[in-house]
Order: structure tokens, then sequence, then C-alpha cells
């Protein structure tokens, strides 16, 4: 593995630019004063300078507080505070229940290369910039503003005042929430390249969400593509776990669906399955009376169940469904 080069300047003189030096294979910031703190991807400084007429900054890597006294020397992150020669807390995650497989005194999910924890709850990772790009588009198709992501954490830009197509209010209010709100709600955007087939449309309890499958719902419905990027965004937000999130977010999806197609008595989804064969599974999305939407799972073989019938064993094959999103069309009635 290379060396990753972090260099950091203090904001309130100079910001930098910062670009990727595809020879040196590392991460470069360019700027005139000689301010500089490199870091080792886990924090630990491996060489410091400081120019003329500037005093010491305590705020190092990834813009935390380093606190030093009495030979602490550990970045105050909030929430706990993180010993950088370890990788470790002195504390335990207060939202470590979210991932039992992980150390509670973990952090970065132990992958500080690729993710943060800005107040050393909980790391963000929303995905490639493919992905990125592509969700920031869906939430303007449904609200008309402009959304960008500043670092990992989304920001409201402003409303296009020449937005022509539909706006769905209840899902501008749910971005909201989230972006007003104190805790850090975690998208990973997963199917940017390709279906990921082990994501049906959104996963709660990965807080995944198939780009994938959401560009083809959007083929045959953005209001539905709306609709089913509000359900997930609400459903983080709920507490008392799954079950409960699920049934307050189906109201909510069910109301962005009647505001982006002009019926306000659509209060909820309702959703009609089929059993599983080779084909695939059937499931049937209905929104009021006259909007149906049919989806087909994606099937993996499962193995044989044995029937008996007049006393003879018969093995019919069985199916499990998968994260793959075959098709999406639109039931006439």
């Amino acid at each position: 593995m290379g060396c990753v080069k972090l260099h950091i300047l203090d904001e309130q003189y100079k910001k930098p630019q910062m670009w990727i030096s595809s020879s040196k294979k590392e991460l470069t910031t360019n700027f005139c004063a000689e301010n500089v703190r490199k870091f080792y991807v886990s924090g630990v400084p491996w060489s410091e300078g400081f120019g003329s007429g500037f005093g010491a900054n305590n705020y190092k890597f990834q813009g935390k507080e380093f606190i030093e006294m009495h030979g602490l020397d550990m970045h105050d992150f909030h929430a706990r505070l993180y010993c950088q020669f370890t990788m470790r807390t002195t504390t335990i995650d207060p939202l470590a229940e979210l991932r039992p497989w992980e150390s509670p005194y973990s952090f970065f999910g132990n992958n500080p290369v690729n993710r943060i924890d800005p107040t050393g709850m909980i790391w963000q990772v929303f995905g490639d910039e493919e992905a990125q790009k592509a969700y920031l588009q869906m939430l303007y198709n449904s609200t008309g503003n402009h959304y960008k992501l500043d670092g990992n954490t989304l920001v409201l830009v402003g409303a296009d005042a020449n937005f022509k197509g539909a706006k769905s209010e209840t899902l501008i209010n749910v971005i909201q929430q989230g972006i007003d709100s104190k805790e850090i709600y975690t998208l990973n955007l997963v199917g940017a390249r390709g279906d990921d087939h082990n994501v049906f449309i959104d996963s709660y309890s990965n807080r995944q969400i198939d780009i994938s499958d959401l560009k083809l719902v959007g083929e045959t419905s953005t209001a539905l593509q709306g609709a089913l990027v509000g359900h997930f965004l609400n459903e983080v937000q709920v507490p008392g776990g799954f079950e409960v999130a699920h049934a307050a977010s189906l109201l909510v999806e069910g109301r962005i669906f009647g505001e982006l197609v002009g019926d306000p008595t659509i209060t909820t989804r309702v959703c009609h399955t089929s059993n599983i064969n080779e084909n695939g599974h059937t499931i049937i999305f209905q929104y009021g009376s006259r909007h149906r939407f049919e989806l087909v799972q994606g099937v993996r073989f499962a193995g044989y169940t044995p029937y008996n019938i007049g006393g003879h064993i018969f093995n019919s094959p069985s199916y499990d469904p998968t994260g793959a999103l075959k098709s999406v069309r639109r039931i006439r009635r």
C-alpha cells in the first residue's frame, strides 16, 4: 500500500487547492503559506512545519482539535476522543448497536482512507461520484431543488425558479428535516455501474440505496422514483426499528406519489405479491385505485422441497428472492 499524504492549511489564512498527482500517487494541497501538517492515514503526524507569523493551530487531523494537555495526545471528535496511534477511541460508539459486527471502540469503520467520522458517532460514505450525481438528480427531479454534497454532507443549494416539473412538498420537508437534524444519517449509494444483486431498491439494515434500481424505476415513472426515494429518506429517520419506520414511511411515500401525480386522495402504498418461480418474484405497488406498477424481483435456485401427494413424493424446485430488479412496468387499467 502506498503512502497517502494529507496537507492541511488554516482556513482563515488561505483556502487550498487540491488535486491528485497520478505520477507520485499522492494527495496534494497547494498554497503559498508555509503552514503544513502531514499525517499518516490514521492521523499520526509524520512532519509538521509552521511559517512565520502563524500561531500554533490545534485543529489538525480532519479539522478536529488535538488535545496535548498532560500528555493526552488525542483528537476530540465531539462524542469520543480518538487515539491516532491505536486507531481506537477511549469510549464506546453511542450508535454501536447499528453495527454489532464492529468493535464499539473502532473508528472510521477501520477504513480511514475511504471513510470519515465527523462527530465521533458514526462514519459516512455515500458512494462514488457517478452514484452521487445520479442521486442528486433524482432529488431534483421530484423537488425542483438543487442539492450538493459538501464532503459527504447533503446541503440545499436552492430552488430552481425555472423548474417545470411536479414538486413534492412532502419530499422537500423530509429531506430538509434530515439536513436540519442533529443526528447523522448514513446513505450508502451502490449499483451506479450495474444492478447490485444484494440490494432490492434499498436496504434498511445496511443503509444502502441501489442507484441502478432507482434509475430503472425512473424510466417508467418519475413519480414512483421520487416516492421510493422519499420512503427511504423518511425510514432512516424514524426511531423504533424497521417495522415502525417502514409502516410510517409507506404513508409518506403515498403522499409524495400523490403530490407528484396531482392526486391528493393517495395516502399510502399497498403491496401485492405473487408466488416465486423461476421467472422471478412479481410485486405490485398500488397507489390509490388508478396507479399500479409491476416490479419483477430476481430469484436464485434454493433447492428442492419434497411434497407427498397420494403417497408419492415429488420434489418441487424452490427459489429465494435476490436484490436484482429485473423489470418495472405500469399496469394499465
